[in-house]
């Protein structure tokens, strides 16, 4: 049985070419694996604490993989891929349309750093990026490390965080719910899906005219309106000038002490 470390190593150590059939075959690669005939009865990667305390091959031979990226596009308000992403827009209504929020941040931040700082990054999930073996918690640094483009590593960044976190909830027992998936019928996003026009992220890229900046760092780096200078960001969130301040531990007062 392959130990957790050497399957994170197969799983993403190749070069990759960014985008869903990407971030699909890698997820397809995890469960190929695995072979029930040799492993009858394999020792689960998960804590017994997960509530379906189901086993990776279980979760991964199951429904919810077997084409997970057709059973969450054009889902809820933020899961549309790809060249598609500028769609999202609203609330997002379940933990894999708030992934998928993430994704679609992560996303339009690399197009505007990429337009603020002179380097091209026009369409992220198109670009050929190097991919991380390290946990989540070090993946900002380490695709960083493997990719000089500033593009490529952002773009690695917040995809490997988002097939980390799909695999996690699907392995947590999170399953796709049919009701919020557009191809059904039961869910129409022009009117479940309401954009924010406030000074915060929420509106899909383009929506508005109001100048937009980001904040953060990524996996997390998202967008937000400026409102004319109204709004700043102070690490990884945004405050209210002249109401508030930054300080300089990036805490957000008043008055800084």
């Amino acid at each position: 049985m392959l130990s957790p470390k050497a399957l994170s190593f197969l799983l993403f150590s190749t070069p990759t070419k960014a985008g869903t059939t990407s971030m699909q075959n890698s997820i397809n690669s995890l469960s190929a694996l695995f072979d029930f005939s040799a492993n009858p009865n394999p020792s689960t990667l998960t804590s017994s604490s997960r509530p379906s305390n189901r086993t990776l091959v279980q979760v991964l031979t199951g429904p919810e993989y077997a084409s997970v990226f057709q059973n969450i596009d054009h889902y809820g308000c933020w899961c549309y891929f790809e060249e598609n992403f500028t769609k999202g827009k609203g609330q997002p209504q379940d933990p894999i349309d708030e992934l998928c929020k993430v994704l679609h941040d992560g996303y339009e931040c690399a197009i505007m750093d990429g337009e603020e700082d002179g380097y091209a990054c026009a369409e992220p999930w198109l670009s050929d990026y190097s991919t991380s073996t390290v946990p989540a918690s070090e993946l900002h640094s380490d695709c960083k490390t493997r990719n000089q483009d500033p593009c490529a590593a952002h773009t690695c960044i917040v995809e490997g965080y988002f097939i980390r976190s799909i695999v996690s909830l699907f392995i947590g027992g999170t399953t796709h719910r049919s009701d919020i998936l557009h191809s059904t019928g039961s869910f129409n996003p022009e009117t479940e899906c309401v954009a924010k026009n406030s000074a915060g992220n929420g509106g899909a890229l383009g929506s508005s005219s109001d100048e937009k900046s980001c904040c953060g760092d990524y996996p997390f780096r998202h967008p937000f309106r400026t409102g004319g200078g109204q709004r700043a960001c102070c690490g990884a969130r945004t405050y209210e000038v002249g109401v508030f301040e930054c300080c300089p531990d990036e805490s957000v007062d008043v008055a800084c002490s």
